[in-house]
């Protein structure tokens, strides 16, 4: 969010001296935040979920292995356990990681002056 604010950093510094309020850029920085987080949480989510159900149904086979395991009293096929809270920690922590994001880069931008942001590019 960093490079992408500051990529932008004259576009922001125009809707600010045109009289746009800061609480509006903010608005828009932290939908896009929350849109690009969002949108990885849910490819991640498919991809994991997917790949959890494979292993609860064909198991993580490490034969290879199997004397070890047979030393502590363990199958040298392990199973997946798909648990709901494994969703709701990811979603808790994209969430937080996104506001955690933005914080710098907004701090940023209401430090700059809009004219000189302008002129400087």
């Amino acid at each position: 969010m960093l490079v992408s604010v500051l990529e932008r950093m004259r576009e922001f510094g125009i809707m600010l001296a045109i009289g746009t309020a800061f609480r509006q850029v903010r608005v828009i920085i932290l939908t896009e935040a929350l849109l690009m987080g969002l949108s990885g949480l849910i490819a991640g989510m498919i991809c994991g979920g997917l790949s959890l159900v494979y292993f609860k149904v064909y198991g993580l086979d490490l034969t290879m292995f199997s004397e070890a395991f047979e030393e502590f009293g363990m199958d040298a096929v392990t199973y997946a356990i798909i648990r709901p809270d494994y969703f709701v920690t990811a979603f808790s922590a994209v969430v937080l990681a996104t506001i955690v994001s933005i914080y710098f880069p907004l701090r940023l931008l209401k430090r700059t002056k809009p004219v000189t942001v302008i002129n400087e590019i």
